[in-house]
């Protein structure tokens, strides 16, 4: 993994695109590399970096993307705590921002 402060830049430059067809393409490889990204990193970092990349302006957009979080989440329940945490609350924020596009 690249030093902290290029993972968080790369982080906050990904989750500031509103071009979902930038970001995609690099939803596997954001999902795929959630936790390796996690555990070299200090908690604090890793904690803020996850927060940045994980993809929920992609809800609605690419389908079945709540599907591949919670394929994520199984995968990994012996991941750390706080990252479990992250991806759930994301996982919240894609199921309520689906919820309301469907109410338009």
């Amino acid at each position: 993994m690249p030093p902290n402060a290029i993972a968080f830049a790369t982080a906050l430059g990904l989750g500031r695109s509103h071009r979902p067809e930038d970001l995609e393409p690099l939803l596997d490889d954001i999902l795929a590399s959630l936790r390796p990204m996690y555990e070299s990193m200090s908690s604090f970092m890793a904690l803020r970096t996850a927060n940045y990349v994980f993809p929920t302006a992609l809800a609605g957009r690419v389908d079945g993307l709540d599907a591949r979080v919670e394929a994520w989440l199984e995968a990994n329940a012996d991941a750390p705590s706080t990252l479990i945490k992250v991806v759930t609350e994301g996982l919240d924020e894609i199921r309520r921002s689906l919820r309301a596009q469907q109410a338009r």
